[in-house]
């Protein structure tokens, strides 16, 4: 992001906040291995894994400085820095099947994958091996579909491990993103080849977005942006 080398300064004075840029950015660098192993089942089906290694130099982080004084006024400010080396690894599952050869079943297909992944890095804090910031550990995604020809129906979940997001002073100033999980559902039926009616419903959990300092119940903000419904008609033209 060029504009994270800007040397700007910004201010939100009503919630005492700033941000600024950072001139002296190095550009990160990375060096990736990966290994994957894909067997295409019977009756449309796969099932994949792989694992992987990432290896980066000069990684950007953002952190956060608390009681930032400016022209006499304290502000909780962000800045984007370069961390010395960060090592990523993980596991990557995958299985996608359509569950019948005939009747109902033979339109239904379910697709699963999960992610799993360690980090470590150094150069945030003297003498701490702090996990990569924006890293989940564990993700895992899941829908069941039925496509017909002319009506497709999704339900879908999807869940994201909560992980650290911004590096503070120390340990204690640390800031995460709570854990995730969301349910979806989506259908549409075509009333001609052209004519569609659809429907989207989705954050059927009304999932809240959460962060937190530190601990869990620690909690410094939490947003609810409740259950959203979408009916209407699509017309490809």
């Amino acid at each position: 992001n060029y504009y994270d080398l800007v040397p700007y300064i910004s201010f939100s004075r009503d919630d005492l906040e700033a941000e600024f840029g950072n001139p002296d950015l190095k550009a990160a660098t990375a060096t990736n291995v990966d290994l994957s192993y894909e067997n295409y089942l019977p009756n449309v089906g796969l099932i994949s894994a792989g694992v992987f290694y990432k290896r980066i130099n000069n990684f950007i982080y953002t952190e956060s400085i608390n009681d930032f004084e400016y022209k006499g006024t304290t502000y909780d400010a962000q800045t984007p820095r370069n961390g010395e080396v960060a090592n990523v690894q993980g596991l990557e599952l995958a299985f996608q099947r359509t569950l019948g050869k005939s009747g109902f079943a033979k339109n239904l297909n379910l697709y699963t994958n999960a992610t799993f992944t360690a980090s470590q890095t150094t150069g945030v804090r003297d003498g701490e091996n702090i996990a990569l910031a924006g890293t989940a550990p564990i993700m895992l995604n899941a829908s069941l579909a039925y496509d017909a020809k002319k009506f497709t129906a999704r339900v879908s979940f999807n869940h994201a491990q909560g992980y650290v997001d911004e590096y503070g002073g120390d340990a204690y100033s640390d800031r995460f993103y709570g854990d995730q999980s969301f349910v979806d559902i989506n259908a549409y039926y075509a009333l001609t080849p052209k004519l569609r009616v659809f429907i989207d419903l989705n954050n059927l959990t009304n999932q809240p977005l959460r962060y937190y300092q530190f601990e869990e119940q620690y909690t410094m903000q939490m947003e609810y942006y409740g259950f959203r419904a979408k009916l209407g008609v699509k017309l490809d033209l």
